[in-house]
């Protein structure tokens, strides 16, 4: 499995889960305003360990339109040493209201020579998505 998509892979999975918890945790959220786990991205080829990146994990009260939302940031990188070999700047952002139903999931950023801008809105039983690659 290439590198570059163990990356996408684990901010994508991460990302999606802070964003679709289930409703069960509504009352009682597992996280707090402002709470933030921060991991270290590391390669293994064999013998060889090699610290590469980073995944900033967070999560934020938010307010728009006079409705309460959490906003979760899911951001990483490759570490500058790294660049010449694949750079890596990704941000996924999701925002769920507070029974933890799913608003909006916004994902861009740039792996090696590949460019993304992703937005996709939920509205009850539709999701609507708005891509910008290259």
């Amino acid at each position: 499995m290439n590198v570059e998509f163990n990356i996408f892979k684990r901010l994508l999975v991460w990302s999606l889960f802070l964003a679709l918890l289930p409703k069960a945790y509504s009352q009682d959220a597992p996280f707090e305003d402002g709470e933030v786990l921060t991991y270290e991205l590391v390669y293994n080829w064999g013998f060889i360990w090699a610290e590469a990146g980073y995944v900033d994990f967070s999560v934020s009260d938010s307010t728009h339109q006079g409705e309460e939302y959490y906003h979760f940031i899911g951001e990483g990188a490759s570490y500058k040493n790294w660049d010449w070999f694949y750079k890596v700047r990704s941000k996924y952002e999701a925002f769920a209201t507070k029974d933890m139903e799913s608003v909006r999931f916004i994902r861009f950023g740039k792996e090696g020579s590949n460019y993304y801008n992703r937005d996709y809105h939920a509205k009850q039983d539709t999701i609507y998505a708005h891509f910008i690659d290259k």
